[in-house]
């Protein structure tokens, strides 16, 4: 009897959490922001992942199948909701999930991280505020590109330049074999920035607490 009164009681506590986890994902997927603290607060974990509908999981499944030379995916397939808010630009929703504890580094399946979606959207103050949580900066995607790539790629020199200060490697090189450089064609002051990266020692620099060395 008592066995059974503790398994019922596990299993109300895990349906209670993917209540609130899913919440959660709601909240910042579609809104309002503001009940992302007070679900925080109530327990919700700050690393839950959005999960898509079966529609969406064959759109997805489909995506990656068409590309050729496709690396190997990840484990976690489905965005983090650090991730999610990072893409977006939620600036407040970021630094609320962080403080409760929000893994900086996680992935997806794609290995898209926070900083790569912050980096790709050119928000300058979540690719700070990651950093100084200690998101890794050379760390890539399953296609070996970095933020750094991705902040160049979209035309975000702010951004590059505060990747850069602080260890950006400007010489990865990806699967195709393009670096962040062959992506600044065109834009001479990114292609100047990456010719003389002495950004390290600039104002723009920002102490971050974890090994900067990411996956290569």
């Amino acid at each position: 009897m008592v066995a059974g009164c503790l398994i019922y009681s596990d299993v109300q506590r895990s349906h209670i959490q993917h209540k609130l986890d899913r919440a959660l994902v709601d909240a910042i997927d579609n809104g309002p922001l503001e009940r992302a603290p007070i679900l925080l607060a109530r327990g919700a974990d700050p690393d839950a992942r959005w999960e898509p509908d079966e529609t969406i999981w064959k759109r997805l499944t489909q995506r990656f199948s068409n590309r050729r030379h496709t690396p190997p995916l990840r484990n976690d397939l489905y965005s983090s909701v650090l991730m999610i808010a990072a893409e977006r630009g939620y600036s407040v929703t970021v630094d609320q999930l962080i403080r409760h504890g929000a893994d900086v580094n996680a992935e997806d399946g794609g290995g898209y991280s926070p900083l790569i979606n912050a980096s790709v959207r050119g928000h300058l103050g979540i690719v700070k505020r990651l950093i100084k949580s200690g998101a890794r900066i050379n760390a890539t995607d399953i296609w070996g590109r970095t933020a750094l790539m991705s902040a160049v790629e979209s035309g975000s020199r702010q951004t590059a330049h505060v990747l850069v200060a602080n260890g950006a490697n400007v010489g990865v090189m990806d699967l195709d074999g393009r670096t962040a450089m062959s992506r600044a064609k065109g834009n001479s002051e990114l292609t100047a920035l990456l010719r003389n990266p002495s950004g390290k020692n600039s104002s723009a620099g920002i102490r971050n607490t974890a090994n900067r060395s990411g996956k290569l």
